[in-house]
């Protein structure tokens, strides 16, 4: 009698529901789901980012590691086509300018032009990157360089930084960068204080070298 209990307790284990209804009330079958599952098999990476450098360099601990998050995109290839096709979306396929006055000044304009155009990439390409971050692990790094590296030069460079490698610092006006077993500091775009970029120190406008 006993083991006929068991027989029955198996059984009802290997049961499987035939549909889900998620927490919006939409209907879900569950072969369906299954193309979405992760495998158990594959190992995510881990944080770059150890527990000590979260206390030490007073940096905000993401909810989930942004590197998970990231790599999701190389096991599912259903979410793979979802944030890429989104960020193309976003990116689009080419820029214009238009004119917001009147008589707009084409000295400006020739200044935009050649800003966008002198850039390492495409701007679109350099958009797709940051959106499909954004897709990814929920935000996006992005490094503004100014001229002869001066704290007020002319912005004169904009460039992708890969989001899982960047963690913003407590009081939300610097960000750190690890990558490579090394670490890099930037400032705030709007920040009046300039940062040290080896080791975050902050210090007046002007006064680093």
């Amino acid at each position: 009698m006993k083991k006929k209990k068991d027989q029955n307790k198996a059984a009802a284990n290997k049961w499987t529901p035939y549909f889900i209804v998620t927490n919006k009330e939409k209907v879900i079958r569950t072969d369906v789901l299954e193309g979405y599952r992760t495998a158990e098999s594959k190992q995510l990476g881990k944080d770059v980012f150890a527990d000590a450098d979260y206390t030490s360099d007073s940096l905000v601990k993401p909810l989930y590691a942004p590197l998970t998050m990231a790599k999701l995109l190389e096991i599912n290839t259903y979410h793979m086509r979802a944030c890429r096709t989104k960020a193309e979306d976003v990116a689009g396929n080419g820029w214009k300018l238009t004119p917001t006055v009147e008589n707009p000044s084409e000295e400006q304009k020739k200044i935009i032009e050649d800003f966008i155009g002198g850039q390492e990439e495409s701007i679109e390409e350099t958009i797709k990157k940051l959106q499909l971050d954004k897709e990814l692990v929920g935000y996006f790094a992005m490094e503004v360089a100014r001229e002869f590296n001066a704290f007020d030069g002319k912005v004169n460079m904009i460039k992708h930084i890969p989001a899982h490698t960047v963690r913003i610092h407590k009081e939300g006006n610097k960000y750190c960068q690890y990558r490579n077993n090394k670490k890099t500091w930037f400032r705030n775009y709007d920040y009046k204080m300039d940062i040290e970029r080896k080791t975050g120190r902050e210090a007046k406008a002007k006064c680093i070298r």
